[in-house]
């Protein structure tokens, strides 16, 4: 849409100079050059915006055009070309699973895909540890973590709850006395809904991802928490975990 302006800017301008400079033939044939070139550009930014809206919906053809615009990326970014395409088509297609191994992203999915994957097994489930929505419709995006074992009892929609349970303190302590503060909510992410199993495994995905600390050795570490009425839990992060629920926390 900025393209869109600054060719109408130029193009008044472009008729401003003629106006004054130039023969009334030739404003005429300026004139019809500039209003078929605003009427091809419209016509062509809609072909292509339908275009996106297909590519987009069909998540194969995605597939190959997000090789293609990464080809072109790697070779040629200074070029108009490249920089017709990224203004025109380079959104990101948000996906909403992420499979997790380790702490590690493995795979990713849309939900569109998700039962593509699962069908054509390009995801095996018993490779991962467990599964993180995260719903993009808001700000701040609820992150749900579905263990693999439930995934296929889900409904596609994969609907959850926000919890009401917020933490007044959670820390980490990791041997040596490293202590880390965890933020299970920010502006950005909220890990308070219902269902969410806070154990080792999901501290190895949150340091990770939120900490940029990768490989963490968790044997012999605890969790402190501080909840909102002033109770104080501690914890093995190895061998136990809390699962958020509604109103309350269960530890296990």
């Amino acid at each position: 849409m900025n393209c869109f302006f600054r060719i109408i800017n130029a193009s008044l301008l472009f008729l401003l100079i003629v106006k004054l400079y130039f023969s009334e033939q030739f404003r005429k044939t300026a004139f019809l050059l500039i209003t078929n070139t605003i009427y091809g550009y419209s016509v062509i930014e809609l072909k292509l915006n339908k275009l996106l809206k297909y590519i987009n919906f069909n998540e194969r053809f995605s597939v190959f055009y997000t090789t293609f615009v990464n080809y072109i990326d790697a070779r040629s970014k200074s070029t108009p070309i490249y920089n017709i395409l990224n203004n025109i088509f380079h959104k990101t297609t948000l996906h909403e699973i992420e499979f997790i191994r380790n702490g590690k992203v493995g795979n990713t999915a849309t939900k569109k895909s998700l039962v593509l994957k699962l069908l054509d097994n390009s995801v095996m489930l018993e490779n991962y540890d467990f599964i993180v929505y995260s719903d993009y419709t808001n700000k701040c995006v609820n992150k749900r973590i579905i263990q693999t074992k439930d995934l296929l009892q889900l409904d596609t929609d994969f609907k959850y709850t926000v919890s009401n349970v917020k933490f007044l303190l959670m820390e980490l302590t990791l041997p040596e006395n490293m202590f880390i503060k965890i933020n299970l909510k920010t502006d950005q992410y909220n890990y308070y809904v219902v269902g969410n199993t806070i154990d080792s495994s999901f501290f190895k995905y949150f340091l990770s991802n939120h900490h940029n600390l990768n490989g963490v050795d968790l044997t012999d570490s605890t969790v402190s928490i501080i909840d909102n009425n002033v109770n104080r839990i501690e914890y093995s992060c190895e061998k136990e975990n809390v699962r958020i629920e509604l109103n309350n926390y269960i530890k296990s």
